[in-house]
């Protein structure tokens, strides 16, 4: 295996899913950091993206700009679109690559660039998944500044219910703390790492 994606809906648990892992896996496992199309919204932020105007961002996409590894995209309110990707310069090819996606990964497979860039690789899903009105309350929380409309497009835009069980783990982290969904997946993970 070399790539893991964690994915799951807004307000799911994937960012602190992530975090774990980054400071629990070994040494066999590397972290690339996400560009993303958006303007920060915390300090921690910065700490799993990159920053680029949404102009830039297109523009790399638009040249095919070998610096950008893999992007997609994902449909906000209103005609709003976010993009988000790696670069190459921040893969390793000798290790196990866990991204920090989001569920527009599989919900938007045509925006791709290059196109089928996951069917190209040996690839490991893991999902963090929580009811909406747990999300909600997690994502009015940690992102104050969301409109009711983005905030609305975040909890019912980004279903992957019917994919669930094509995924290789799914954790539901209602009622689990970080720690135990992170020790799940870090379980899961260090099969790998041998």
């Amino acid at each position: 295996m070399r790539n893991v994606y964690i994915i799951g809906p807004s307000g799911g648990g994937k960012t602190s899913l992530f975090h774990y892992l980054k400071a629990h896996l070994g040494p066999a496992f590397h972290f690339p950091l996400r560009v993303v199309s958006r303007r920060p919204r915390t300090a921690a932020d910065g700490l799993e993206n990159v920053f680029l105007s949404h102009d830039q961002f297109e523009e790399l996409r638009r040249k095919g700009d070998p610096s950008l590894f893999f992007s997609w995209h994902r449909l906000m309110e209103g005609d709003r679109v976010e993009y988000y990707g790696y670069r190459t310069c921040d893969i390793d090819p000798d290790k196990i690559n866990v991204f920090s996606a989001n569920n527009a990964l599989l919900l938007y497979p045509d925006s791709y660039i290059p196109p089928n860039t996951l069917t190209a690789h040996d690839s490991c899903f893991i999902a963090c998944i929580a009811p909406a009105d747990i999300r909600r309350a997690r994502l009015k929380e940690r992102s104050p500044e969301f409109s009711d409309a983005e905030l609305e497009v975040r909890i019912n835009q980004e279903s992957i219910e019917g994919m669930l069980g094509s995924l290789d783990l799914v954790i539901d982290t209602t009622n689990i703390t970080q720690e135990e969904t992170g020790k799940r997946a870090v379980e899961f993970l260090s099969r790998f790492s041998v």
